[in-house]
């Protein structure tokens, strides 16, 4: 499964953030 979750602390846009076992973590901008 893959766990997505809003962080947004670097920017004031908000960053999805992928957590997935073996391709670690991928950021998307939304």
């Amino acid at each position: 499964m893959i766990k997505a979750y809003i962080e947004a602390k670097y920017d004031f846009r908000a960053h999805i953030i992928y957590i997935t076992g073996k391709e670690g973590v991928r950021i998307a901008d939304v």
